[in-house]
This record gives structure tokens, sequence and C-alpha cells, in this order.
């Protein structure tokens, strides 16, 4: 058994002392946390390989103390990820079930009070799907009722930055458009990506930012993407160096 332990920093930036949250009867993982509408929101990695669980908890006191919980997926389930805005939350995780590495993900209108069914995020478009092609790393944005998800998509001996997007207006229950790449690695021979995150901006661009490798045993970089709108220059920045490239945005 484990457990998730927190701690509270003020507005003055004081820093308070470390507390448990919630217990675990396996290994707790990842921790994971988002705020809807007042409640704050916990989810992460539990048990052992073969037997885990997304755990969901829910905090009506700030934080103070946390509900029972629920499991909102179990098996070779792992590495969760959840966006909120207002009462309406997605949360997203891999499942290797099928041997394969899928993004799966489950959302709720209510805070998380309820939850919708499991569904898989769509193979990657360069192939058909098989156990060579795996997705792993999701992470989660909403603004209004935009939703995207990036992760690495492993495929052809390289490790990629994909994306999907829903635009408002297409409901809870519409599939999530075709993963693209959106890495600007294409020239490196065998890239190595990783730990992507994802941001949707209120002038409707998205912000991406992951670990990036091109070369296996070099260093690796942080880099930063702003996808913008239509017509815009889009524009690279590999951090730490100040080095960048301007290109031509296309739509996603």
């Amino acid at each position: 058994a484990s457990a998730i332990y927190g701690l509270r920093i003020q507005k003055d930036g004081r820093v308070g002392e470390a507390r448990k949250l919630v217990e675990s009867r396996g290994r707790a993982l990842r921790p994971r946390l988002a705020e809807s509408d007042g409640a704050i929101l916990l989810v992460f990695q539990d048990g052992e390989r073969g037997e885990r669980r997304i755990r969901f908890h829910r905090s009506k006191d700030r934080g103070e103390s946390f509900d029972q919980g629920t499991s909102i997926a179990e098996g070779e389930v792992w590495v969760p990820a959840i966006a909120s805005e207002g009462s309406k939350l997605t949360i997203a995780f891999v499942d290797m079930t099928s041997g394969a590495s899928r993004v799966h993900l489950r959302e709720s209108d209510d805070g998380g009070l309820s939850f919708g069914p499991i569904r898989a995020l769509e193979p990657l478009e360069e192939s058909t799907y098989d156990p060579r092609q795996n997705q792993w790393a999701p992470s989660v944005a909403r603004s209004g009722d935009r939703t995207a998800i990036a992760f690495i998509g492993f495929h052809s001996f390289a490790w990629g930055v994909y994306a999907a997007f829903r635009e408002p207006g297409e409901g809870p229950e519409a599939p999530f458009s075709q993963p693209v790449r959106v890495d600007d690695a294409f020239d490196a021979v065998e890239p190595i990506h990783s730990d992507p995150q994802i941001q949707l901006l209120g002038d409707g661009s998205v912000l991406l930012a992951h670990t990036d490798l091109r070369v296996r045993k070099e260093d690796y970089d942080a880099r930063f993407r702003r996808i913008p709108v239509e017509g815009e220059p889009l524009v690279w920045l590999r951090a730490g160096v100040g080095r960048r490239r301007r290109m031509r945005s296309r739509r996603l």
C-alpha cells in the first residue's frame, strides 16, 4: 500500500507541510490535479503491472479531505492526465490491455459525479494499426468547449509528438480529430521525444512543450511551439538556446 501526499502554497509564498491526501491499495503514482466548480479533483495511477487502476477522487473543502473515490479504468492502464473547464472534465490515460498502447479517455459533464464510456483515440494515420504503433504520455487541455490531447506516438522507430482536437459544437460524444504530428523533427532519423504538455490559449492558438531528443546519447532539449490561428507565422523555440525558426502555419 502507498499514499498520495500534497501540500498547500499560500498566496504570500508560504509553503505548508506535506500531508496524506488519499491512501492506495497498491503503488500510487503520477498524481494530477484539476479544479471543477470549486471542487478539487485528483487522479492517479494505482496498483501493480497487469492489475492497475486509474483512481479518481473529489474534494469539496479545497483539498482538506477527499472522498473515497472510484476507479474509472482497470487493467493495464497507466499515466493519467486531467483537464477541466467549469463542470466539464476530460481524463486521458494509456491502456495496454490489447498489447499495444493506446490513449483512452473518459469524460464528465457534472464535475466527476458521473462519467461517460471509455473511448480510444484514433490510431496514427501513417499505417494500419499494429503492435509497433503505440501512443504514450497523454496531456489534456480544455478551453471553453474545445479539447486537445497531445501524446507521444511511436511509429517506424520514431517517437514523435502528436495531437488530436475536438472543436466547439461537436458535443462530448463526438470523436476527436485524426491525430496529426506537431513536432518539427521530420528530418531526424530517430527522434525520441517525451513528456508532451499542451495548453489551449484564449486567442485560439495552441501552446505545446516537450522534451526533444534527435540523436541517441546526445543532450535533451526542452522545445516550445505555438500553433497559432491560420495565416500567422509559426514560432519554434529551443529552451536555453534562443534559436528560432519561422515558418508558415498549416491548419490542424
